[in-house]
């Protein structure tokens, strides 16, 4: 039901603007009562957050053991990259779609979160965060320009080039 929900309403956001859209007009698409949306969701909205909930634990990886886990080395940022990269590509025409219907801090609240979550215990609260955000913004920009273009090269291609350009922009050294 839940799949049904969202997926109508991303056909209709193929189509028009999110906020043209009615609750109505997304129970009518996906065939359901409206009763069953109200059951699995309190808005639109919620449809949209749901998802990217999903998307974000999908690409999570269950094994990093943050303790251990230095998302700065570049190695870490080249594998970090080809699953999200990889995963985002079996998206694409919903992450385009969210983006096209001024969606895009959504989708960067989701990598920043994947970001975080990959950093374990990477310095808060000081200068030092701010590297996360560098690297996530630098996702989100490289994603959209990507998926955009047809993601001609493939997640790897693209995650190896975004290790060589991070490589001096992530490090603990000065220039």
């Amino acid at each position: 039901m839940r799949r049904q929900i969202t997926e109508a309403l991303f056909a209709l956001m193929e189509r028009r603007r999110f906020s043209a859209i009615t609750v109505t007009d997304i129970v009518a698409e996906a065939g359901v009562a409206r009763a069953s949306y109200y059951r699995n969701f309190k808005s639109k909205e919620d449809v949209i957050n749901a998802w990217m909930s999903d998307l974000h634990d999908s690409i999570q990886p269950s094994d990093t053991k943050p303790r251990e886990y230095d998302v700065f080395a570049r190695a870490n940022i080249a594998n970090g990259f080809e699953r999200s990269l990889t995963r985002f590509l079996t998206a694409k025409s919903y992450i385009l779609t969210l983006y096209r219907n001024g969606f895009a801090s959504l989708i960067q609240d989701t990598i920043n979160g994947y970001v975080r979550g990959m950093a374990g215990r990477a310095p808060m609260g000081s200068i030092g965060q701010y590297r996360l955000y560098f690297v996530a913004g630098a996702m989100f920009n490289i994603l959209i320009k990507w998926l955009e273009g047809g993601a001609v090269e493939s997640p790897r291609a693209i995650a190896q080039a975004c290790a060589d350009w991070l490589a001096l922009g992530v490090s603990d050294k000065p220039f």
